[in-house]
């Protein structure tokens, strides 16, 4: 197993075993695939975002959306089907409807088409999917501290309702109820 291999390179003699080469080869491979794949990546990255002309006014479409999803008031649903994003702001009159980097902003005259970039795109998903989280987060810890107090007065009803059977001396399975504890 521990045979050795002669290299000659660069007029330098290298011996090594085989395992220690192996690996060798082995780390030397799997460095060139990492590298490989970040700047595939990297490559992707740099057509996926590149910018359109994004001026002043291109890029409200895109303000608008995330002013609208800080505020409270507003409602976020999303088409389980057709997985289309809605921000619904009744105080204002504002309906956005968004699916992939198109969407509708339409007040109570207007209605406006927008396209956004993808980079753009990106941002308001991601600010929409973290709002749409936090707001159930806080819908389910109500519930959740709701249904605690709800648990600890059924139980004490069910001691009180137990405390009152065996003052009258009932009998279950042919124990007194108060021993049930």
């Amino acid at each position: 197993m521990f045979t050795t291999l002669l290299w000659v390179k660069k007029e330098k003699i290298i011996f090594c075993s085989l395992n220690i080469c192996s690996i060798f080869v082995k780390n030397m491979t799997m460095r060139f695939l990492k590298r490989l794949y970040l700047k595939m990546r990297l490559e992707y990255r740099k057509h996926y975002y590149k910018q359109e002309n994004s001026g002043k006014f291109q890029r409200a479409p895109l303000f608008i959306c995330m002013k609208l999803l800080k505020i409270e008031d507003s409602l976020l649903l999303i088409a389980p089907v057709s997985d289309d994003r809605y921000i619904y702001n009744e105080r204002l009159g504002i309906l956005v409807s968004l699916l992939g980097n198109r969407g509708t902003i339409v007040d109570r005259t207007y209605s406006y088409d927008i396209h956004l970039s993808n980079k753009d795109w990106d941002k308001l998903e991601k600010m929409f999917l973290n709002e749409m989280q936090k707001r159930t987060k806080k819908i389910e810890e109500q519930i959740v501290s709701n249904v605690k107090h709800s648990l600890d007065n059924i139980y004490s009803k069910i001691n009180k309702d137990i405390t009152k059977n065996n003052e009258k001396g009932q009998v279950y399975n042919g124990r007194p109820i108060g021993e049930l504890n």
